[in-house]
């Protein structure tokens, strides 16, 4: 079976949606192995576990792989396909694919220890988490919007009515 390696960073103390979503695509490809950056936790290996990851590479601080998309606004589909040996990388948009678990346990997690390569490289002094306001855009698999052709402000609960659950 062919091993498949994903990257996923942590947010908010657990797997990044795109890292699951990216899971739950490579695992139709072949046994997944996740590189995963961040701090980690039984829970965040539980959580890849369930989505299908076989192994897990922790950093703290077909033959064929091919990938479909739009272009032109959407008027054409490209396909794009590597066809010389791996490793290969490839930058998935999110929402891609669906990340649905598939009730796996917790893999095994081997800590990787990194070389001293002296004071050249970059430092990560700081994360920022931008506060939201209403729904979680990033999260949501429909958008529905409106403006000035409601006529009215009164009249964006008929948009509301349409973006409901």
């Amino acid at each position: 079976m062919t091993e498949v390696w994903t990257f996923c960073e942590e947010s908010g103390g657990g797997p990044s949606t795109l890292g699951l979503e990216l899971l739950a695509k490579a695992r139709r490809l072949g046994q997944v192995t996740v590189l995963y950056t961040g701090s980690g936790s039984p829970r965040a290996w539980e959580t890849l576990g369930e989505h299908g990851a076989t192994r897990i590479f922790h950093f703290d601080h077909g033959d064929r792989l091919a990938a479909r998309h739009e272009i032109s606004g959407g008027s054409e589909i490209a396909e794009a396909a590597f066809v010389s040996t791996g490793p290969h990388l490839v930058i998935v948009r999110p929402k891609s694919f669906p990340a649905e678990p598939v009730g796996g346990n917790p893999p095994p997690v081997v800590a990787v220890e990194l070389p001293d390569v002296g004071g050249a490289g970059a430092v990560v002094t700081e994360r920022h988490t931008r506060e939201r306001r209403g729904p979680d855009l990033e999260e949501a698999t429909v958008i529905v919007s409106g403006g000035r052709g409601l006529g009215a402000a009164e009249h964006y609960s008929l948009v509301e009515g349409v973006a409901a659950p």
